[in-house]
């Protein structure tokens, strides 16, 4: 039997009705619009066009439920992408140092202030605020602009451009970063944009972007000398110092929303520690900036953190202290506790350790190594400093040992970092520190990448 029309068409209008009047999903710039007025309110000085940009982030099919934070305020409930909050934490910092005020102090510390490390002083936030204050307004549209492209690098939209132009485009964030520099305008419609107002900003994106140059592995020592050579080479033929300058204030920048998931108004990551650290290598930088042929940032800076760890400026102390960058120790205290728990390992790897150490002072071939720190302080959160070394440390040398084998093999290229990305998950850095059975660590030629055997 059939329906009559006169009886379907009534049912048919009130189900077009009800799906009509569905609420439509947000849009991925509405998300990123709604979170900026539930967070900042008015008070983060951002363009739509920068919203767009930023909402590369959001498109990303792959996006899994681990990528994502959770926040509560004003009694409702957001979720979002975490490199959203970072890179909006980049600017709101950014936009906090140029007005460089009390007020705009007190904002920046106010995540730190229940936190366990020093707090950045009121002197050292008027240092890196007047440095920002110099800034000229191209520099400091390069700065906002570069704090959104760090967020989404490796985006699908970014990756699809950028393989128009590139080949072997990299897994790596920073290295990315550093290889679309050169074509930024033709990858990232907000960069197009500031080098259209400012067409001196296309040389100058690729200082921020310097290749081979990433001040967080500076920070932690994760790799050797070669870590400084590409600022030292940046070109000095007009403006050096604004170079440089520019370089340091963006990473200034980077490091202050690095933890901005975590707190999106202020800086969790830039406390006193780290400040202090970055002074180190800003005045190592400074030191032999033009000596050419004396590469000694690297050892010049872990000599300051050993003085200030009160540690024999040997070559047993100097690897001591390079572990306590890579493993965050930054205090006497502390450092007398890692100086004994490297006691507590055998000779053999101390000796082993002490002599990688020995050859990080010197510049290397290979890229550097990533997530290492990560994984060490995976380790320290999971079962303790002590733990950490007894049973992290002979595994890394292991790795590291294999890693040289394979490059003097040919089997491995020294452009390969090697990559504990994997190990820092929960599971295995488990097994690593509580597990009984004796742990192989394989490394992926290809790409590098270091996981532990079955």
């Amino acid at each position: 039997m059939k329906l009559k029309s006169s009886l379907l068409a009534p049912g048919l209008v009130m189900l077009f009705t009800l799906l009509a009047n569905l609420p439509a999903e947000d849009t991925s710039i509405q998300k990123i619009q709604h979170f900026i007025s539930e967070i900042y309110g008015t008070a983060l000085d951002i363009t739509d066009e920068q919203i767009s940009q930023l909402s590369w982030v959001l498109d990303n099919p792959a996006q899994t439920q681990e990528m994502n934070v959770t926040y509560r305020t004003n009694g409702k409930t957001i979720t979002i992408h975490r490199e959203v909050p970072r890179a909006l934490a980049r600017l709101y910092n950014l936009q906090l140092l140029r007005s460089g005020k009390e007020k705009d102090y007190r904002t920046f510390v106010q995540p730190q202030l229940s936190e366990e490390p020093l707090f950045l002083s009121y002197s050292s936030f008027q240092k890196l605020s007047r440095l920002i204050q110099e800034m000229d307004e191209e520099s400091y549209e390069i700065l906002k602009t570069s704090a959104i492209i760090t967020a989404v690098a490796l985006s699908p939209k970014a990756i699809e451009r950028a393989d128009v132009l590139l080949d072997d485009l990299p897994e790596d964030s920073n290295q990315f970063l550093s290889q679309t520099a050169p074509h930024a305008g033709a990858i990232y419609p907000l960069v197009r944009s500031v080098i259209t107002r400012f067409p001196d900003a296309a040389e100058k994106f690729k200082v921020t972007f310097l290749p081979n140059a990433n001040l967080r592995h500076m920070l932690y020592a994760e790799g050797s000398q070669r870590m400084f050579e590409s600022f030292r080479q940046l070109d000095c033929t007009e403006d050096c110092q604004g170079s440089r300058h520019l370089w340091i204030a963006h990473w200034v920048v980077n490091l202050s929303g690095f933890q901005g998931h975590m707190a999106p108004k202020g800086s969790v990551y830039l406390n006193q520690n780290i400040f202090d650290a970055l002074n180190d290598i800003y005045h190592a930088t400074k030191e032999h900036s033009n000596t050419p042929d004396s590469p000694l940032e690297l050892s010049t800076y872990i000599t300051a953190r050993a003085q200030k760890l009160n540690f024999p400026q040997d070559d047993r102390g100097l690897a001591i202290a390079l572990l306590a960058a890579q493993t965050r120790i930054y205090t006497p205290e502390h450092g007398e506790k890692l100086v004994k728990a490297f006691d507590q390992l055998s000779q053999e790897d101390q000796d082993r350790w002490i002599h990688h150490a020995t050859q990080q002072f010197t510049v290397k071939p290979e890229a550097t190594p990533m997530y290492l720190p990560a994984l060490l302080a995976s380790g320290i959160e999971g079962g303790g400093l002590d733990r950490t070394v007894a049973k992290m440390l002979p595994l890394i040398l292991d790795v590291l040992q294999s890693a040289q084998e394979l490059r003097e093999q040919e089997t491995m290229t020294s452009e390969s970092p090697l990559s504990f990305r994997e190990l820092v998950r929960e599971e295995n850095v488990k097994r690593i520190l509580f597990g009984e059975e004796e742990l192989k660590a394989v490394i992926a030629p290809h790409s590098g990448l270091v996981t532990l055997s079955q």
